[in-house]
């Protein structure tokens, strides 16, 4: 199989600031919308919080982005990292506000300060990028570190892209694969696939046909577009060693 580390590249391992859904961040409701404004009003970070999360999914109230980035603005300012991460979204993706990527490094730099997980991974994407910062090495690997550490997948995965591009950050194919064993782990379907082209190429592991079709078959098997990888390990694979890569994909499938 003819396999690179630039073919690694392109395969769907940058990720985006933007991944993370209105829903999976703000998962405190209530059914008394009354009583959570009044909450905000009195200053309740957590309530502002909340009723910022409202207005940008349209609970219980119509939806307004503004409203949202009102209230998450003075959630804020009253240091409530999981407001100061969204409200760099906000501005990372034009939510309520303009796009302005240099404000929302900066509130991505206050939530990760305070160990935000997601607001650390968005920011070192933003210095690996040069989104709203000048482009560093340095700092994109010292966050993407600390959110990598904390079990933020999405970083474990850019992590790996960058120590096996090289450019950025000095090149280490055994980092790159240690990253990806712990995405894979947990069942990460971009994990799964790169680490199985790592095995197919030889990249920070010994070459192995068996191995890499065993993790490219998993992803695969939880919706990682991977026909053409599998056809191309298949040439070079006997009947018997495809199935027993079948086999030990299972612990990384999910049961139906």
């Amino acid at each position: 199989m003819r396999t690179t580390a630039s073919a690694i590249l392109g395969l769907a391992i940058l990720l985006s600031i933007c991944s993370s859904a209105p829903s999976q961040i703000f998962t405190k409701r209530t059914n008394d919308i009354t009583r959570l404004k009044a909450a905000a009003e009195r200053g309740d970070p957590v309530a502002q919080h909340d009723l910022a999360g409202c207005y940008l999914l349209g609970i219980e109230i119509p939806q307004d982005a503004a409203q949202a980035v009102a209230w998450l603005t003075k959630a804020s300012n009253q240091g409530h990292p999981d407001s100061q991460f969204r409200l760099g979204m906000c501005y990372a993706t034009a939510q309520g506000v303009a796009t302005n990527q240099p404000e929302a490094a900066i509130w991505f730099h206050k939530a990760a300060d305070q160990n935000h997980a997601e607001a650390q991974h968005s920011l070192g994407f933003c210095y690996a990028r040069g989104l709203g910062v000048e482009k560093s090495g340095p700092e994109a690997l010292k966050w993407l570190s600390k959110a990598a550490e904390a079990g933020n997948v999405k970083s474990q995965v850019l992590l790996s892209h960058l120590y096996l591009d090289g450019h950025l950050i000095r090149k280490d194919e055994n980092e790159a694969v240690k990253w990806l064993r712990k995405g894979a782990g947990v069942g990460n379907a971009d994990a799964l696939y790169n680490l199985g082209i790592c095995y197919a190429a030889g990249l920070g592991v010994g070459k192995d046909n068996i191995q890499a079709y065993k993790f490219i078959y998993a992803a695969q098997a939880r919706g990682f577009k991977a026909s053409e990888a599998l056809a191309n390990l298949q040439s070079d694979m006997t009947p018997e060693e495809i199935e027993s890569a079948k086999r030990l994909a299972k612990p990384y499938i999910p049961k139906r």
